[in-house]
């Protein structure tokens, strides 16, 4: 039952790292709304600049508008300092469990799956593989909630001025979004490629490390530095 449960504890299980830092999450995604919709309204302050007190000569009001613009900027700084540090403190952290529960679940797995799997192959899990999941917690999620908010808010904003000179856009990404998951589809067997020649990098690595001193006594140094390069 002991061995069991230690079992048990030491599963790789990315949600629960993730619901851990659930309010910190909602702090971040909170800032960047808040951060968005601020950018959002500064391009109405200039607006207003150019149309009320340039075009119309309402210099009175140029003293507001200008503190006002100072407010919004000052805002959106303090805002996007918060989303993007809390986003990579979560990605960090739970990048760090995750890398450290993987760890421990390899430490108690049979003999025999290291005879099926290399070093590198581990080595590459145990690094790129987290890293990425780093990524995808952090800055890549960050980037695709901030990206959708701001083209529904720009798309909001241009219907209401031109709704026929919104569907160009429209059908611009459209068309973009068509690229995208064509260049997706070519992209996955170069990025499946790229795993594995690290993987055998690594490979490479560990065993001309382990093994130096048998390098050294058949003087194969160069020959290993040449394929190491390769």
């Amino acid at each position: 039952m002991k061995k069991n449960k230690e079992k048990k504890q030491n599963k790789f299980n990315l949600w629960t790292h993730i619901k851990r830092y659930a309010f910190l999450y909602i702090v971040a995604l909170s800032s960047l709304v808040i951060s968005t919709t601020l950018s959002m309204f500064m391009p109405q302050v200039t607006k207003r600049i150019v149309d009320d007190v340039i075009v119309d000569g309402k210099t009175a009001l140029l003293k507001g508008l200008l503190l006002t613009y100072l407010c919004l900027g000052a805002g959106r700084m303090v805002f996007q300092f918060v989303k993007e540090f809390t986003f990579d403190w979560i990605s960090a952290h739970i990048a760090a469990g995750c890398r450290r529960d993987l760890f421990l679940h390899i430490q108690g797995l049979d003999t025999s799956f290291f005879d099926k799997n290399n070093t590198g192959e581990i080595m590459a899990r145990l690094k790129d593989d987290i890293d990425k999941i780093w990524s995808a917690v952090g800055f890549i999620s960050m980037l695709l909630i901030e990206v959708a908010i701001h083209t529904v808010m720009i798309l909001i904003c241009m219907f209401k001025l031109n709704p026929i000179m919104t569907v160009i856009p429209l059908v611009a990404m459209v068309f973009c979004g068509f690229l995208a998951i064509m260049m997706d589809k070519k992209l996955d067997p170069v990025y499946e490629a790229i795993s594995e020649e690290n993987a055998v990098l690594n490979t490479t690595a560990e065993e001309n490390i382990a093994g130096v001193r048998t390098v050294k006594a058949f003087a194969r140094e160069n020959y290993e530095i040449k394929k190491f390069k390769e």
